[in-house]
């Protein structure tokens, strides 16, 4: 998580002033935000780190949600001016009502119900968006990401096999990979025998877009047991099975792939927002290439981020311990439904 950097709590409260109108009582950080005590109630206070665009972006998404009927976000406060944000020089603020609550716990069926249930809810919403910047858009590109990412696979076995200095984590990984190419190359032919293009084409006519960070973290369990969803920077444009089929796979992971956990998400989500057969087809397409791999391998040999052996080494174990587990998951998938 981004620490905050250095700002001169001073200029900041003169900043909110002039931005919000705000009397600062208090003003403290906490992680990568401030949480402000003022004269109407408790406020969060955040630099946002990425660009105008997106924060434009993450503004109307949450303004349509909440006019789709969709209230479980937190809106942003808009400025004296009636803007949704505050530059300030190169750097953007925006303010919102502090959420008290805790992260939701996947782990807890309970939590983990009202979580599924907000995201059907958010996907229902989520619907007749009309972007007012360029959103990134998936919407129809599995196909070209699939194919992307294998042979991003491909590339990486054949550094690994060309590597200077082989190590132990080569041996490690190339004892591993042919696997995982085969899992990526399975993943591309169950998405090219689905219905996916005359899916995405249909989607196309209603404009759908995703969280794209389902993580726990990312909702919230306030005092009276409801749900809130937030950071919304990573929205993409996309079938609403993008989110659903990561919240499958986040769930997977975090139960060594039980069934029961994955059959208990599809009902939970089923009520609000029914999953077809065709659909069912589609997660599957998602949940089978090898995206834990693909992220490590892709780190290490193409963007070649300075990571240590050692940590290598545990990540790969880490991703691969279950693996008699998940495909026993993958195999089972289907009946499910």
């Amino acid at each position: 998580m981004r620490n905050l950097p250095e700002y001169d709590q001073d200029k900041l409260i003169q900043l909110i002033q002039r931005g919000w109108g705000l009397k600062i009582l208090k003003i403290t950080p906490f992680r990568h935000v401030y949480r402000l005590e003022t004269n109407l109630g408790i406020r969060f206070f955040k630099p946002f780190h990425l660009d105008e665009a997106k924060l434009q972006l993450i503004a109307a998404a949450k303004e349509h949600l909440i006019q789709k009927g969709f209230t479980q976000c937190i809106p942003f406060i808009s400025t004296l001016d009636g803007k949704p944000y505050l530059r300030h020089g190169k750097q953007l603020f925006y303010l919102t009502k502090w959420q008290e609550g805790h992260p939701c716990n996947y782990d807890n069926p309970f939590e983990l119900r009202k979580s599924i249930k907000l995201f059907a809810k958010f996907h229902t919403a989520a619907r007749e968006f009309s972007s007012p910047t360029k959103i990134p858009d998936y919407l129809g590109e599995w196909p070209n990401i699939f194919q992307e990412r294998f042979d991003d696979l491909k590339k990486c076995r054949e550094t690994a096999l060309n590597h200077a200095q082989s190590s132990c984590f080569e041996k490690f990984f190339l004892n591993k990979i042919d696997f995982y190419i085969s899992e990526g190359k399975k993943s591309i032919a169950l998405l090219s025998e689905s219905q996916y293009h005359s899916v995405s084409k249909l989607a196309k006519k209603v404009f759908p877009f995703c969280h794209h960070d389902p993580v726990h973290h990312n909702i919230l369990i306030n005092g009276s047991n409801q749900t809130v969803l937030i950071d919304f920077d990573y929205l993409i444009q996309d079938l609403h099975l993008h989110d659903l089929a990561s919240l499958i796979i986040r769930n997977g992971k975090s139960s060594k792939w039980n069934l029961k956990r994955c059959e208990f998400i599809l009902k939970a989500y089923y009520e609000t927002l029914p999953v077809t057969w065709n659909e069912l087809k589609i997660i599957q397409a998602f949940i089978t290439f090898p995206y834990d791999i693909w992220f490590l391998a892709r780190a290490r040999y193409i963007e070649k981020k300075p990571l240590s052996l050692n940590y290598c080494i545990k990540e790969l174990e880490r991703k691969t311990r279950f693996e008699n587990e998940r495909q026993v998951f993958l195999h089972k998938f289907l009946d499910l439904m």
